[in-house]
């Protein structure tokens, strides 16, 4: 039965304090009036019910009730109104999905919303169910406004169909999460992120040190104090159930003069991934998260085209050779797209630089980096995955300013990296295409950082939504955005396993991280759901560090640099934990 959970007695009190409709079993009476509400044309439009429908239909209905998980009877004081059903739970994925009609005498009260909702709080208290699930036609104005109305929100279409009268019509799903806890799903990954500037401070050889000290930067010194505290760090992320940790290896470091790489520095970083291996967290490095070797920057660093296909592709080879056998896989670039724009366009990152050619050069070679770096690091046996930094554009005006500034904006941060991977083409800007049919399918996953949407009026980007707190780096914090990159991912690569990359908020407020945690994972959990393909979730980063030119101001971690942790990290730690 199902009121094995909550109990009768707690769920006839919740429907009277409610006190606009209740809900209760079938009795045998019920076919009567069930027999007459059928026969509206609208009910047989949106349902699977025969037609035409007769009191036996009504009767096999009740003696049946159509292999439902448990039907009920939506009354409106003591007047049968409707019918609302739970159907079968898919405990693998701790979903189920709901139904629901409203006879034509019941109809304009909002019964259905008021009976959704109660059909929800019920849920709750049901272990095996963490998601309702609601596949609707696109026709069917009423009933999606239905669910919306109780708090479902719809998704993309989902490739399957729903009765339209004699027509078949386009299925959307909606879905609500009823319970903080989610089940995902087997071999789902958790981890964190984090780079070895940020953590490390900045490499003696680096082009960042030298950009900290002629006063563009917050100086970095020790990072979060990691290069002496990474066991410590492990073993914590460990005790949270998190089972994987994306790092950079930085070229500074290892190489801090051309052809010359530094074995006290190999060494380091095998003792890290060797003490990350016995704490059980799964390594992931990548190559180039922003920093540079001095050497290399003083040669033009990837404006130059020879500094692409030789010095980086000989350091891609020497990682692989070194390091390949205590890693789970790569992730070569940070941010494709950002670190073009931060270093030649926007003036924030070394060398500093604003010229529009220069920025199309640099976002044209690094694309092709972390490509033919994906190339070669898959010839190690190990996953590879792309991180491209994404966000999406809404337009808050039809002024031809603001169309064109939106096309601008998908070619740079969009575009390039996706139809580079999908077709073999590289497209910068108004340059002859790169035909590149070899790096076509470059990497295992499509991985992405999310942190904004972005809305343009008049040309110009502002925040999205305009309604929320803006963060400290200028954007709006607003979780849900991230589905609406997993639609468009979705789309574009629909074949493709994704992987979320990066996703966290930089605040001191940690109630209010723990809150965007709780949001973003019912986004990711309901794309799960609705067909979308995300093989496991990073969020950024583990414990507090230098953010750039925030220096330390700026906190996305969810632990302390004294290595306590915060209450966010227990949100990640019931999400990560075994079912």
């Amino acid at each position: 039965m199902i009121y094995r959970v909550i109990g009768l007695i707690s769920w006839q009190n919740y429907c009277e304090v409610v006190n606009i409709v209740s809900l209760r079993k079938l009795v045998d009476s019920d076919h009567e009036w069930i027999f007459r509400a059928c026969q509206d044309l609208e009910i047989q439009r949106f349902t699977l019910i025969p037609r035409p429908y007769t009191r036996e239909h009504a009767i096999e209905f009740l003696r049946t009730q159509s292999g439902e998980y448990s039907v009920w009877v939506i009354q409106s004081g003591d007047d049968p109104v409707g019918v609302i059903s739970i159907h079968k739970i898919d405990e693998s994925t701790g979903t189920a999905s709901v139904g629901y009609w409203i006879a034509k005498w019941g109809r304009g009260q909002r019964a259905a919303s008021h009976a959704l909702t109660l059909l929800c709080e019920y849920a709750r208290n049901i272990s095996e169910i963490h998601t309702l699930t609601a596949q609707i036609a696109t026709t069917n104005v009423a009933s999606r406004a239905t669910a919306e109305r109780s708090g479902f929100k719809s998704a993309i279409d989902i490739a399957k169909t729903c009765p339209d009268g004699d027509t078949q019509v386009v299925a959307l799903l909606y879905s609500k999460q009823i319970n903080s806890v989610h089940k995902w799903p087997t071999g789902f990954m958790w981890g964190t992120g984090a780079s070895s500037t940020q953590c490390e401070g900045a490499a003696p050889q680096s082009d960042w040190l030298a950009w900290e000290r002629a006063g563009n930067a917050p100086k970095s010194e020790n990072g979060n104090g990691f290069a002496t505290r990474y066991a410590q760090d492990f073993e914590i992320l460990a005790s949270l159930g998190l089972t994987h940790h994306r790092l950079s290896i930085e070229w500074a470091r290892i190489e801090p003069q051309q052809g010359v790489r530094d074995q006290n520095a190999i060494d380091h970083y095998r003792k890290i991934l060797t003490a990350a291996r016995e704490s059980n967290i799964k390594i992931w490095v990548c190559l180039h998260h922003f920093s540079l070797p001095n050497w290399f920057a003083k040669l033009g660093g990837f404006l130059v085209e020879e500094n692409r296909s030789k010095y980086w592709l000989e350091h891609v080879d020497f990682v692989a050779e070194t390091f390949g056998d205590l890693v789970t896989g790569w992730q070569p670039v940070n941010e494709t797209n950002y670190y073009a724009t931060a270093a030649y366009l926007a003036r924030g990152w070394p060398p500093g630089h604003n010229n529009v050619e220069e920025w199309l050069t640099v976002s044209e070679q690094i694309q092709l980096a972390t490509a033919e770096a994906a190339v070669r690091l898959k010839q190690t046996g190990k996953l590879v995955v792309s991180i491209f930094g994404l966000s999406t554009l809404e337009l808050l005006d039809a002024e031809p300013a603001t169309q064109k500034f939106a096309e601008r904006f998908y070619d740079a941060n969009w575009n390039t990296g996706i139809k580079l991977f999908r077709d073999g083409v590289l497209q910068i800007g108004e340059r002859k295409q790169v035909l590149r049919p070899d790096l076509a399918g470059s990497f295992d996953m499509i991985g992405f950082s999310y942190y904004s949407a972005h809305g343009v009026r008049n040309g110009k980007i502002v925040a999205y939504p305009e309604t929320k707190k803006i963060s400290p780096l200028g954007y709006a914090i607003w979780p849900d955005g991230l589905d609406l990159v997993l639609n468009r991912l979705k789309k574009e690569l629909p074949n493709t396993p994704l992987l979320v990359a990066e996703f966290g908020v930089g605040t001191a407020d940690d109630d209010e991280r723990s809150k965007y945690l709780i949001a973003g994972l019912d986004v990711v959990h309901s794309a799960i759901n609705r067909g979308i393909d995300i093989r496991g979730f990073f969020h950024w980063t583990a414990v507090d560090n230098y953010e750039w030119l925030h220096g330390y101001d700026l906190q996305f971690g969810i632990i302390n640099r004294d290595r306590t942790t915060k209450p966010s990290s227990e949100v990640l730690r019931q999400e990560a934990k075994p079912s």
